[in-house]
C-alpha cells in the first residue's frame, strides 16, 4: 500500500531531536542562518518524518552555499518514499536539483548515494577527500618516518599549541598567509564569529607557537559525536620547513582519542577542480585514508 505523505516548507518542530549523530550542517542552529528552503515530510497520521533544506537558485536547488556536504535527514524505514516525495515537490519549483553529498567514510553516506542513484540522479562530479581513522596507537605510529622526524624537531625546537580565542587575529593570519600562496578563504570573519557565537562547542581554533610568534594554525569543528572536521588550515610560507601543522594535527588526534571521536574529515583534496598531488602526498603521510565525495544532479525537464 503506498504511503500517504505531505510536503510543507517549513521547520520542522521534533524531527532533528530524534535523530542520534546529526551532523551539525543539518541543524537548524546552522542552517537558519542561510537562506534555504526548509521542506518537511509528514506521513498520513502527521508525524515529521523527513527533512529537507534547498538553496534556490537561476531555476536550480542546490546544497546550501559553503556547507561542506548535505544530507536529508529521514527516518529509516520512509527513507526512499519520503526523498521521492521532496523531488516531486521540487518539481514544481525548479528545474535541476544539485545535491553535494557527504564524504564516503560518513557513516549515511553510502546507503544515502545508492538511494540517489535509485531515484536517478547522476553523479557528476566526484572530489578526492582524506580522513583519518582514529584508535589507540599514538600519533606517531600511525605517520612516515620523515613526519616522525618532523614532528620530534618541532618540540626540540620548543614549538607549541595554544587555543586561539581572537578570531579576528586567526583570520588575519588566515587571510595573510592563504594571499601569499595565492589561495582564496571559503568564510568571511563575520560568518566565523557568527558560527562560534551559535554554536561555541563545535567550533575550535588552535595555532602552534614558538615563543610568542603564531607559525600554523587551524579551526576544527566537531561536526557529529563521532567526527572531527579540519577547517581552515594554515601556516607562515616562512616556516614550511618545519612543517608545523604537524603540532597541530598531533594535538587534533589525541583530542579526539580523548573525545571518544574516531574519524577526523581532512576535506577535499583538490585545487582549481584537479586533485593536488602535493596536498594528497602531505594527508597521505600524517595517517589520511583516501576516500570520495560526490556531487549528484537530478533534471526535471
Amino acid at each position: 500500500m503506498p504511503v500517504e505523505l505531505t510536503v510543507l516548507e517549513r521547520w520542522p518542530e521534533n524531527l532533528l531531536a530524534e535523530i542520534q549523530d546529526l551532523p551539525l550542517f543539518n541543524t537548524k542552529e546552522y542552517l537558519s542562518q542561510r537562506e534555504v528552503i526548509p521542506l518537511i515530510c509528514l506521513n498520513n497520521e502527521g508525524k515529521e518524518v523527513g527533512f529537507w533544506y534547498m538553496e534556490s537558485k537561476d531555476q536550480s536547488a542546490l546544497t546550501p552555499s559553503k556547507a561542506p556536504f548535505s544530507e536529508p535527514v529521514i527516518l529509516p524505514e520512509y527513507e526512499a518514499d519520503v526523498l521521492n516525495a521532496f523531488m516531486r515537490y521540487m518539481e514544481k519549483k525548479v528545474k535541476n536539483l544539485y545535491v553535494l553529498h557527504s564524504p564516503s567514510f560518513y557513516p549515511n553516506s553510502s546507503r544515502l548515494y545508492k538511494l540517489y542513484l535509485d531515484l536517478g540522479f547522476t553523479a557528476t562530479e566526484h572530489q578526492v577527500s582524506h580522513y583519518i581513522k582514529v584508535d589507540n596507537r599514538p600519533f606517531l605510529d600511525i605517520i612516515k618516518a620523515n613526519q616522525r622526524r618532523r614532528l620530534k624537531r618541532l618540540k626540540v625546537e620548543k614549538m607549541y599549541v595554544e587555543v586561539v580565542r581572537d578570531i579576528s587575529l586567526f583570520y588575519n593570519n588566515l587571510k595573510s598567509w592563504r594571499g601569499e600562496r595565492g589561495h582564496s578563504i571559503s568564510v568571511s570573519l563575520e560568518e566565523l564569529k557568527e558560527q562560534k557565537e551559535i554554536s561555541p562547542d563545535h567550533f575550535h581554533f588552535l595555532a602552534v607557537k614558538k615563543k610568542e610568534a603564531v607559525l600554523a594554525q587551524l579551526c576544527y569543528i566537531k561536526v557529529m559525536p563521532g567526527v572531527f572536521f579540519y577547517f581552515l588550515p594554515a601556516s607562515d610560507p616562512n616556516f614550511d620547513r618545519f612543517s608545523p601543522m604537524l603540532l597541530l594535527l598531533e594535538f587534533l588526534y589525541q583530542e579526539a582519542n580523548r573525545q571518544g571521536i574516531k574519524t577526523i574529515d581532512l576535506g577535499t583534496s583538490m585545487f582549481d577542480g584537479k586533485p593536488n598531488e602535493g596536498l594528497i602526498r602531505f594527508k597521505e603521510s600524517v595517517g589520511g585514508l583516501r576516500a570520495v565525495k560526490y556531487s549528484l544532479q537530478y533534471s526535471f525537464h
